[in-house]
């Protein structure tokens, strides 16, 4: 299934079969999950609501006993950060490294004139995020 991001705090992204009913929904954590026999018009709901997540946690979540497919990487969670700020004006990227591998942080920020670094760590997984100034 297709699914398609999302402007919320607390959504990344969702998807809908109409015939199975079935609703999917990533969270900014990146997790999926599933919802079963999820009508139509509650999903179109949720789509048109100006706070999708709150319309999730009040109408869904207690009514639709939700399955979890997939657990999320660290990569997927700075992918659906990056989506969130570049509606912003956030030009950036991430670099996903494994740990142990050396990079030259500093040089490289220094060389494509980075103005930003944030970086998240999960275990053996490194994410670096960078912004790159506006042109």
């Amino acid at each position: 299934m297709t699914l398609t991001p999302i402007e919320s705090s607390h959504l990344a992204a969702v998807g809908y079969e109409p015939d199975s009913e079935r609703l999917t929904i990533q969270f900014v954590n990146a997790d999926i999950y599933e919802y079963n026999f999820v009508e139509q018009e509650l999903y179109d709901w949720l789509l048109a609501d100006s706070s999708p997540g709150s319309f999730f946690s009040e109408r869904i979540r207690p009514s639709f006993p939700g399955e979890k497919i997939h657990t999320g990487t660290l990569a997927e969670r700075a992918e659906i950060w990056l989506r969130s700020k570049d509606a912003e004006g956030f030009r950036g990227s991430a670099v996903a490294l494994q740990k142990g591998n050396p990079i030259s942080v500093s040089a490289w920020m220094e060389i494509e004139k980075i103005t930003d670094l944030r970086a998240l760590y999960d275990g053996d997984e490194t994410v670096v995020i960078v912004e790159v100034p506006n042109a």
